[in-house]
Formats: C-alpha cells, sequence, structure tokens
C-alpha cells in the first residue's frame, strides 16, 4: 500500500506517524557504479 499527500501540509501534518514499510531494495554493484558516476565520488 502506497501512502500519497495532497499537499505539503498534508505531509507535515503525518510528522510522526508510522507511514509503513517498503520492499527490500537489492543494492548490485552496477547500482553503486551508477551511484559513483551520477555523483562524480568514485572513492570507494
Amino acid at each position: 500500500m502506497t501512502t500519497q499527500f495532497e499537499s505539503p501540509s498534508a505531509l507535515l501534518g503525518s510528522e510522526g506517524q508510522h507511514l509503513g514499510y517498503s520492499d527490500w531494495l537489492e543494492i548490485d554493484q552496477k547500482r553503486i557504479d551508477l551511484f559513483a558516476d551520477a555523483t562524480g565520488d568514485h572513492q570507494w
């Protein structure tokens, strides 16, 4: 289930409330490389 907010004030009104969990996201080497390319940070 997705939580959607119709306005910024509705989002602010949800402060402190549990909004649910997201699915696991697999972080593979390709995703890491794309992040490094996007940020210009290839140090790691």
